[in-house]
Formats: C-alpha cells, structure tokens, sequence
C-alpha cells in the first residue's frame, strides 16, 4: 500500500478503506437500487438510517420485506449508515446481520465502520443494493 493512503480513524474505531478528498459535501437523500428487483428507495441522509426488514415489533428506516428481502436472506435490522457531519461523511456498519454483508464485494466485520461513498454496492445477505447519494 503506498505511504500516502492513510485509514483515518473514525472515534474509537476506523474505516477499513482510506478516506477520500473527492467529496466532502454530504448528500440530502440516499437512493437504494435493488439489483434483483429493479425497486428504489430513496430517504433523507440527515440520520441513522437502519436498513432490513419492518416487523410488528421492529421499525427500519428502508424496508426491504417487498422486495423479496425474506427470500434474499435480509435480516431484519441488517446494516446502520450513520452521517459524521463533523466530517461530511457517511459510515456504514453490519449489525450482526445473520448472513453477512459486503461493501464493493468485500466482506463487513459486524459492528466495524466503513466509509459509506455514492455508488458503492451493498450485498445484504443475497441482495444487491446499489447506494447513490441524491443531493
């Protein structure tokens, strides 16, 4: 890895993958494009966003249960994005989702932060989720 790609800390935790320069302006809306589907979401970046599926008893902010997210294996409270504002980011992390997540094809630890950035690709169990940011 070069010398100056730097994984900046993030609290007590880091991102697995260096911050960027390219965009330090956080966006208004997040829009989630479901591969299998072809459904879209779209809700406010202004904060957390808990991503699974809504039960009686559980509330998300996108619920995926209509778009075959029972059959894909989405847990029911699956992944958390968080906005830093201090940093004008975006942080996502697993919530101990049952089959896993991955970022661009990389696997997630649960619970650890990941820089969330406009165009990358979630994998929520067998789901594919494409995040753009909307300004």
């Amino acid at each position: 890895m070069p010398d100056d790609i730097n994984t900046k800390e993030l609290g007590d935790q880091e991102t697995k993958r260096p911050v960027t320069q390219k965009r330090r302006k956080l966006p208004e809306r997040l829009r989630f494009v479901i591969r299998e589907t072809g459904g879209v979401l779209e809700v406010p970046a202004t904060h957390s966003i808990i991503v699974g599926r809504k039960t009686n008893t559980q509330f998300v902010d996108v619920d995926l249960t209509d778009f075959q997210a029972v059959e894909l294996g989405v847990s029911r409270q699956h992944v958390e994005i968080m906005p830093r504002t201090d940093e004008q980011l975006l942080i996502i992390k697993d919530l101990d989702a049952v089959n896993g997540s991955f970022i661009n094809k990389q696997p997630m630890v649960p619970g650890q932060l990941y820089e969330l950035e406009d165009g990358d690709v979630l994998k929520l169990g067998l789901m594919h989720v494409t995040v753009e940011f909307v300004d």
